[in-house]
């Protein structure tokens, strides 16, 4: 995904601390669940680590397991758009 060229830099990038290791208790989490015959299981952790560094800015948590996906975001107001935009 191309990022706008004019945007001033996010300090998060620029020392690439936006995806953390380690979900904080203060962070909005959400759990993405799918069965085995999801065809796109395979890349959904790629896909969704696209969209996430594209649409926001704050600093973010995914972990993928077998069955699920479990994504925390700093901004509850990311977490309400990361919702509405995948329904």
């Amino acid at each position: 995904m191309k990022k706008k060229i004019n945007q001033a830099p996010n300090p998060l990038e620029l020392f690439d601390i936006r995806r953390v290791s380690i979900c904080p208790e203060h962070f909005e989490t959400t759990t993405i669940s799918f069965d085995d015959n999801t065809p796109f299981k395979i890349r959904m952790e790629l896909g969704l680590v696209e969209w996430i560094e594209a649409n926001t800015t704050g600093r973010y948590y995914l972990r993928k397991f077998k069955d699920s996906v479990y994504i925390g975001f700093e901004q509850p107001k990311e977490l309400t758009f990361f919702i509405m935009s995948n329904k």
